[in-house]
């Protein structure tokens, strides 16, 4: 079983029998500035800093290789205590994020179940 990131007891891992991988990930940084009126001339801007990151990434749940249900729990789990946790996805660590939403999309479903489901996980920076 290969890990290729983590978001505290979420685990992001692959093998022969499960799969729960990030697919499609998106960074995102932005710089603050003020605008400054000037009188008979140009506004100026003043450099304020960096806003905090934001992270999103999809994660496909197929009942072939992950038990959808008991991920789909650890998620609302992470949600509903809006814990901070480091996050690293592929050997990068990234900081410390909070998960702010989470969005499923099923693909499939039999009776009583979800078959698989498309997961699109977002995280904001917590500093």
């Amino acid at each position: 079983m290969m890990q290729v990131g983590s978001f505290g007891p979420l685990v992001f891992r692959v093998s022969d029998s499960e799969v729960f991988t990030p697919q499609d990930f998106r960074r995102r940084r932005t710089a603050q500035f003020a605008e400054h009126a000037v009188v008979d001339g140009l506004a100026r801007l003043q450099h304020l800093g960096t806003s905090l990151a934001e992270i999103g990434f999809k994660v496909q749940l197929d009942h072939t290789f992950t038990d959808v249900q008991a991920r789909l729990g650890e998620v609302d789990a992470l949600i509903d205590a809006g814990d901070h946790h480091a996050l690293a996805i592929a050997g990068r660590r990234l900081g410390r994020f909070v998960l702010t939403e989470s969005a499923e999309k099923a693909k499939s479903m039999a009776p009583g179940r979800v078959l698989w489901v498309e997961l699109e996980l977002k995280f904001k920076e917590y500093n």
